[in-house]
């Protein structure tokens, strides 16, 4: 099974590295308007949050015990000894198969926000299809596809070349 999952305000999660600061203004209250703060959690924007983050989501799934492929830090793999459990991460976005992909949500839950938890329909800008039985006695139920992206396209295409594709 296949379960995706947003991580709700992620880089708040981790800290920066960077030394950034702000001037408070009147929306900090009376208190603090004036005073110089400094920025401690990784915030959007700044160049290395992503990458605190990703520190930080790496040493959960450690602690989860995944161990993190040499060939690409964003593929996580747990063996389960009869099956593997696998996890995508790209920033705060997460993907899981698994036997139960539920169960490791509520593990990462215990640690972060979690939204959009279910079957994914679209990921990464791609849509998700669940395969027909035809698929199913060689072991595989779901496939990516470009399907929303070219319904998008083809008729900028036809606009922009003033020709209408056929199927």
């Amino acid at each position: 099974s296949c379960c995706a999952a947003d991580i709700g305000n992620a880089y708040l999660y981790s800290c920066t590295r960077e030394k950034v600061y702000v001037i408070a203004g009147p929306e900090f209250g009376s208190d603090l308007e004036g005073q110089t703060l400094i920025i401690y959690k990784a915030l959007y924007g700044l160049r290395t949050s992503a990458a605190r983050f990703h520190e930080h989501l790496s040493e959960q799934l450690i602690l989860l015990g995944f161990n993190q492929s040499k060939y690409d830090h964003d593929l996580w793999i747990k063996d389960k000894v009869d099956h593997y459990e696998y996890l995508a991460t790209f920033v705060d976005d997460i993907l899981v198969w698994s036997k139960d992909p539920m169960a490791i949500m509520r593990e990462l839950k215990k640690v972060y926000v979690l939204k959009g938890v279910g079957i994914p329909e679209y990921y990464l800008g791609g849509n998700v299809e669940i395969l027909d039985e035809h698929w199913a006695s060689d072991g595989v139920g779901l496939a990516l596809s470009a399907k929303t992206y070219i319904e998008n396209v083809v008729p900028k295409f036809e606009t922009l070349f003033g020709h209408e594709f056929s199927e």
